[in-house]
């Protein structure tokens, strides 16, 4: 299991079969506060998501080496790397900078989407059974996907009232995952609940 330490800006390993720290790994620039760490089925690497070093970091889990690669954006403030699409992309949310962050991991470019509505703060993403990616917003009471064009489309929580630009009362959305079934779950922490969406 790889997790990081966002105060230490480290990356750690953990060994199920022996249940034990067998890997301490620093990166390379700090202060960085890293906050996500994602093993990519695409390459078995293990992405970053920098929030304060506004960049995202590979690492290799043979080589034990880091390769950085700073966002285009300053202040971006990337917090979660959960999905990958096209058997070729990785996704970041861009907490700060009310985006959404394509890593493509064929041509080590990056591209920023950003969100149409201003201080949505996307905070988690996750990719549905068509291969979509899905992402949460921590101010507005809805859920979105990016459609082909990368634009998004969005979709009000039930039962909210006013949905935007900032949701009254706010659900404080930071999850989203898909399944079980084929469905997004998500959830609302300012109301005590989570909500699924059947797809």
């Amino acid at each position: 299991m790889w997790y990081t330490l966002t105060t230490a800006g480290t990356l750690y390993h953990f060994d199920y079969a022996t249940e034990s720290f067998d890997g301490v790994y620093p990166l390379p620039v700090q202060p960085n506060g890293v906050v996500g760490a994602f093993v990519s089925k695409i390459d078995n690497q293990v992405y970053l998501a920098e929030m304060i070093g506004s960049a995202i970091t590979r690492f290799n889990p043979v080589t034990k080496k880091f390769t950085r690669f700073p966002v285009p954006l300053t202040g971006l403030g990337i917090v979660v790397v959960r999905a990958e699409t096209e058997n070729r992309y990785i996704w970041f949310t861009g907490f700060l900078s009310n985006s959404n962050v394509r890593f493509d991991t064929k041509t080590e470019k990056i591209d920023v989407f950003t969100d149409p509505i201003p201080g949505a703060f996307p905070t988690e993403n996750t990719v549905d059974g068509e291969g979509r990616m899905w992402y949460s917003t921590a101010t507005r009471n809805t859920i979105q996907y990016l459609d082909q064009r990368n634009e998004p489309v969005i979709i009000d929580m039930p039962d909210n009232g006013v949905t935007s630009p900032v949701g009254v009362p706010p659900g404080v959305n930071i999850a989203v995952h898909y399944g079980p079934g084929n469905a997004i779950w998500f959830s609302q922490l300012g109301r005590n609940r989570i909500g699924r969406y059947q797809l």
